[in-house]
């Protein structure tokens, strides 16, 4: 998938030394949440940072399997996307008062059967750098979730960022890749989530949004056996 550590073991590194910095920028996000929701008198959701936290654990731990191309072992069980994608727009609310969001669900509910924490992650990651993409580059930032169903389950992720020329598209998701060097990031974490939805029977595209920046879409297999 990628390389083996014990072949390249400079490059390994250079690439680790990116994602811990990216990972560090999403832990000091984090924490400005927090602090800023207690700015505000607001009470801490300690149930939703459990799971943030949860979730950014299992991305730590997959990160050696990935780097030596080895399979990830997934905790599948049948799961509502729809409930899913309200938790991570609730999680991040405090920074989508700063950057306006709006949440279409199209269907409710709408199962998959996939690993909870990890496509929670893959998810939060995928808005999360809509968000810090509009934040960085403009002061009218703009990010639309949409969830859709038909012959699969797709989430769509759009923002009126700067946009990725059509000539990367295609590329992005290899965590080699930086566009923009003065937003914070390493390329990890589409190519985290790359691996995660190709490991569900998934896939991760990106074309043009209609808002202007990038769509990224996100596409899972219905549930095996209706749950509804």
């Amino acid at each position: 998938m990628l390389f083996h550590i014990d072949r390249l073991p400079a490059e390994a590194t250079r690439l680790l030394r990116l994602f811990l910095a990216g990972s560090s920028h999403t832990l000091s996000n984090l924490v400005m949440d927090l602090d800023y929701a207690a700015q505000e008198g607001k009470p801490t959701d300690m149930e939703m940072v459990l799971r943030l936290l949860r979730a950014y654990s299992v991305q730590l731990a997959d990160l050696p399997l990935l780097m030596d191309e080895q399979p990830l072992s997934l905790y599948r069980r049948p799961l509502d996307l729809a409930a899913m994608l309200r938790a991570v727009e609730g999680s991040m609310r405090a920074r989508f008062e700063r950057v306006p969001c709006a949440l279409r669900i199209l269907s409710d509910p709408a199962w998959i059967d996939g690993d909870e924490t990890r496509l929670y992650r893959v998810i939060w990651l995928c808005v999360e750098n809509a968000n810090l993409y509009t934040t960085y580059i403009r002061d009218d930032g703009e990010v639309q979730l949409h969830l859709e169903v038909g012959a699969c389950v797709s989430v769509l992720i759009d923002d009126n960022g700067p946009g990725v020329p059509a000539l990367y598209l295609a590329q992005l998701g290899t965590p080699s890749l930086r566009l923009y060097d003065e937003i914070p990031g390493s390329g990890w974490s589409l190519f985290y989530a790359r691996c995660v939805l190709e490991a569900h029977g998934g896939a991760l595209a990106f074309e043009e949004s209609p808002l202007g920046g990038l769509r990224v879409r996100i596409t899972l297999p219905h549930a095996v056996a209706s749950t509804a």
